[in-house]
Parts: structure tokens; C-alpha cells; sequence
């Protein structure tokens, strides 16, 4: 388990439940803070959501890391999940921007992504989440709004008054029919 936060990285074993020193030494991922982390599917590389508004896939076994840059602005939430033979990864930034990367799964995840999708949804970006076969990108906004976007065009398909205030997450199930969103207004909803 990572835990990410502004200069420094907390690693844990979650079945034990206790701190791990983190991987070579690695205190810092990238530059500022980091404002979300997850592993890819196999353990194997780490993704952090950079304060810079780039996200930074590290291979946990030696030093480099590759940058995936973007806008200045900070990136808010990321997930990343395997479709066929590929690594799937959306990101949320602050300023609105939403993309949807794709990387072969078997070659070094720090070769060249490609981008499937990438469009602004404004500047209340606060959380996103992706479906099981990448075909559907699910954001959430400070303003309670849902937003369901097409993962290939970025087309809004549908928009959801969620919440009063902000929403905080966005969770699709593992089957991708039932959605699940929390907000600033106390509420978990299942839709």
C-alpha cells in the first residue's frame, strides 16, 4: 500500500498492517507532492498523481521513473486497470482535464503511452474512475455534478446531480453496472 502525500511517500503492508521502509530508499516520488498513487494490476509500477500536473510511473525494482506530462495544473485522482492486453490509466487535473492512456502490458510501462481520449470537463475536477472495459470514463465535480463521458471521445453521455457540494469519490463495481459516490453533502449514493 502506498500512501502518497506532499514530498513523501508512506509504504505499508496491508495484510500485516504495519510500515514498510520504501523501495530503495525512495522518500520522495517526483517533484512536490502527490495527491493519489496506485499500482498497476500486476505490483509492479507504481502511479502517482503529481502536484505538477504531470503523473509519474515508477518500476519499483530500479531507479527511473517516466513522467506522463499534461497540463501545470495538479493532478487530482487516477486509476489504472488492465483491458485485453493493455495497462488502462484516466487522470483528473484541477483545470478540468481528463485523460484516458494506454501502454502495452508485457513491455516496460516506461515506454511511450498512447493517448485513447482527452478532454476539459471544467475546473471543478475533483475525482474519476474508470470502467472495466475502459469504455467509460465517470468524474466527479465540486459542484455535486457526475459526469459520465464516453472513454473514446470524451462525449458526455450522461450528467448526474449527484450531491450538495462537492463529491469526493467515484467507484464503479468490478462488473461496471453499479456506481458509487460519496459527497461534501454526507450522503453515499448507489446508482
Amino acid at each position: 500500500l502506498a500512501v502518497p502525500g506532499f514530498w513523501r511517500t508512506r509504504f505499508f503492508d496491508a495484510r500485516a498492517a504495519r510500515p514498510l521502509p520504501p523501495p530503495r530508499g525512495m522518500n520522495s516520488l517526483g517533484d512536490g507532492g502527490a495527491f493519489g498513487a496506485c499500482f498497476t494490476p500486476d505490483g509492479r509500477y507504481l502511479i502517482t498523481a503529481q502536484s505538477g500536473g504531470s503523473v509519474r510511473v515508477w518500476d519499483l525494482r530500479v531507479d527511473p521513473s517516466v513522467a506522463l506530462d499534461s497540463t501545470p495544473a495538479p493532478v487530482r485522482d487516477l486509476a489504472a486497470l488492465p483491458v485485453g492486453g493493455e495497462c488502462f490509466l484516466v487522470t483528473a487535473q484541477a483545470d478540468g482535464t481528463v485523460r484516458l492512456r494506454a501502454a502495452t502490458i508485457g513491455r516496460e510501462l516506461q515506454t511511450p503511452w498512447r493517448e485513447v481520449m482527452g478532454c476539459n470537463v471544467g475546473d471543478q475536477l475533483r475525482c474519476v474512475a474508470l470502467a472495466p472495459d475502459a469504455s467509460r470514463v465517470v468524474v466527479g465535480r465540486a459542484d455535486g455534478h457526475v459526469l459520465t463521458l464516453d472513454g473514446r471521445d470524451g462525449r458526455v453521455v450522461q450528467d448526474l446531480g449527484a450531491h450538495r457540494g462537492a463529491v469526493g469519490v467515484v467507484r464503479l463495481t468490478p462488473d461496471g453496472n453499479t456506481l458509487v459516490t460519496t459527497g461534501a453533502d454526507g450522503h453515499v449514493r448507489v446508482w
